[in-house]
C-alpha cells in the first residue's frame, strides 16, 4: 500500500499500484482486481481512469520506452560532440541499473515473452523501440569511429541484453565488471 496514498490522485496511485505489480509479477499474472486492491480502490475505481489493463500494460512500457529514450538524449545533450562519451555514458547506465533488473529481468524481453501474437500493438511498441535503440547504437558506434560499426553495435547490443540475464538468472557475480571491461575492448577497436 502507499503511504503517500492521500496526497496522489486515484490514478496516479492505479497506475503506481499496476507498474509496481507488472514489474514484480509479469502482465499475464497482474489482474485488474490486482491492481485495484494495491492502489487501494474498486475495479470500478480502476475502470474510471482505464478502459482494459491493456491501456496500463501500454503506459507501463511507454514510460519504460520514454525512460531509455530519456536517457540516450541526456547523454547527447551532454555530450553533443564526442560519441564515445555517450556510449560509455550508456554503458554506465545500464551497469548501474543491473541490480534494479534483478528480480525479474528485462521488462521488454518479458512483456515480448507474455504476449505472443506478433501483431498486438504493446509487443509491436516494444520491438519498435528496440530497432530504435538499435539504430542509435550504430549510429554511436559510426560516430565514435569504430572499426567494425555494425559489428560493435551488435556487441553493444548483446552484451547489455546478455547482462541483464546474467544478473536474472545469477550466473555470475561479476557482471557489472566484465560488461565495462568487454564494453572497453569494443571501444578501443579503431
Amino acid at each position: 500500500m502507499f503511504k503517500t496514498a492521500a496526497r496522489i490522485s486515484l490514478r496516479e496511485r492505479i497506475t503506481q499500484a499496476a507498474f509496481e505489480l507488472f514489474e514484480q509479477n509479469g502482465i499475464n499474472h497482474v489482474t485488474l482486481e490486482n491492481i485495484a486492491v494495491h492502489a487501494g480502490t474498486t475495479r470500478m475505481g480502476v475502470y474510471r481512469h482505464f478502459t482494459t489493463k491493456d491501456d496500463l500494460v501500454e503506459l507501463w512500457v511507454t514510460t519504460w520506452i520514454n525512460s531509455y529514450r530519456a536517457v540516450l538524449d541526456g547523454l547527447e545533450a551532454d555530450y553533443p560532440d564526442d560519441a564515445n562519451a555517450q556510449l560509455r555514458g550508456w554503458i554506465d547506465y545500464v551497469v548501474n541499473s543491473l541490480t534494479d533488473i534483478s528480480h525479474r529481468g528485462c521488462n521488454f524481453i518479458n512483456t515480448i515473452a507474455e504476449i505472443p501474437d506478433p501483431e498486438h500493438p504493446i509487443r509491436g511498441a516494444i520491438e519498435t523501440h528496440k530497432r530504435i535503440q538499435s539504430h542509435r547504437m550504430l549510429e554511436l558506434c559510426r560516430k565514435a569511429g569504430l572499426a567494425e560499426p555494425d559489428l560493435a553495435a551488435a556487441e553493444f547490443n548483446f552484451l547489455l541484453e546478455g547482462a541483464q540475464v546474467a544478473v536474472q538468472i545469477g550466473s555470475n557475480d561479476d557482471v557489472d565488471k566484465y560488461v565495462k571491461r568487454i564494453a572497453e575492448r569494443i571501444l578501443d577497436n579503431r
